[in-house]
């Protein structure tokens, strides 16, 4: 039985950058164990949005608050007990191995004088058996391919226990083996005490695999619930300005895009 607990709740959030663009009037709330996408055109607000919920971005007002506490109030180091946050791109200047880079999520947990102990290295390998890449270990992170380095910061956020994950378009660049791959291993994480909010442009894999969407249209909140609620043509006509077939597969609506 699914849990009904509310890990993340949005309350009036704004956000202005100094050029002119603002996230305005965001309500929503996450219930524990869902996967959440974040959906809409380029420059409507998500990955503003996804650095706001991971503390990167401070709200001009609104609040935040996870799993009851208010963002704002925690410290780094709570903030890395309550969520990790994986961003679209990371690359690594320094030769780090897999195993360097997925210890990195002990980080905030670390005692003493801050080395890995037996417990640490269990945590790290039981989270690339669960990822399926510990036949990667020794390799360098940047010796990986796309889809490989996804699934390593995958299980470093994992290695980090948070129960709240944030990703930024992880499988934005990746051929549709791997993206479909990514999105399946992120659903499976919702059944081992994980919640996943991540931002998505591809509208069929959010669709398919995901618990709710979240629309967003010029920083405003077009459009929220599941994806027989949100994807229909009224909406995405209004947010994409542009038509849509919609096909359903197991009770799920897939989306293609009409020629111009």
């Amino acid at each position: 039985m699914k849990s009904s607990k509310i890990i993340l709740n949005i309350e009036n959030l704004w956000f202005k950058y100094p050029a002119g663009f603002e996230i305005r009037e965001i309500n929503f709330k996450v219930v524990e164990g869902t996967f959440n996408c974040l959906i809409g055109p380029n420059g409507s607000g998500k990955t503003t949005l996804l650095k706001l919920l991971g503390g990167i971005l401070i709200p001009a007002r609104g609040k935040i608050k996870i799993n009851s506490k208010d963002l704002s109030s925690l410290s780094l180091k709570q903030k890395a007990h309550q969520l990790a946050y994986i961003p679209q791109f990371f690359q690594s200047n320094l030769p780090f191995t897999v195993e360097q880079i997925i210890s990195m999520g002990r980080y905030p947990h670390l005692r003493g004088w801050g080395f890995l102990d037996k417990q640490d290295h269990h945590i790290i390998f039981q989270n690339m058996e669960l990822l399926k890449i510990t036949h990667l270990l020794g390799r360098y992170f940047n010796s990986l391919s796309g889809g490989e380095k996804q699934k390593v910061l995958i299980a470093t956020a994992l290695t980090q226990c948070s129960n709240l994950l944030l990703l930024d378009e992880p499988a934005s660049s990746l051929d549709i083996h791997f993206r479909n791959e990514i999105y399946s291993i992120l659903k499976d994480l919702t059944g081992h005490n994980s919640t996943v909010v991540m931002v998505s442009h591809d509208l069929s894999l959010a669709s398919l695999y995901s618990d709710k969407l979240i629309l967003l249209d010029q920083g405003r909140l077009s459009a929220q619930g599941s994806s027989s609620q949100v994807i229909d043509q009224e909406n995405l006509v209004k947010v994409f300005n542009r038509g849509f077939k919609i096909i359903w597969s197991e009770q799920k609506p897939l989306v293609i895009p009409q020629k111009i």
